[in-house]
């Protein structure tokens, strides 16, 4: 199972990453905020959101056009180095 952990805060994200991979979830889905306007603002989201969860925690990223408008966009979600 798959678990959305999205939250206003990287603290709580990850806390709720914790809680859920604790018990059993296979991964985590993160859609990123509405304020983030541009491909530079939304690659540097999702690079921090890798670094606080962990390289070893799957991680999908939510793409979805009315909480994101029409700069919706795959982020790939590259892993930390």
């Amino acid at each position: 199972m798959i678990v959305g952990v999205s939250a206003p805060g990287l603290d709580v994200m990850h806390a709720l990453t914790q809680q859920v991979m604790d018990r059993g979830a296979a991964g985590v889905m993160v859609a990123p905020g509405a304020g983030l306007k541009t491909d530079e603002a939304i690659e540097g989201y999702c690079a921090a959101v890798v670094r606080r969860l962990g390289d070893d925690v799957p991680l999908v990223q939510q793409d979805s056009f009315p909480l994101m408008g029409p700069r919706s966009r795959a982020c790939t979600c590259p892993r930390a180095a």
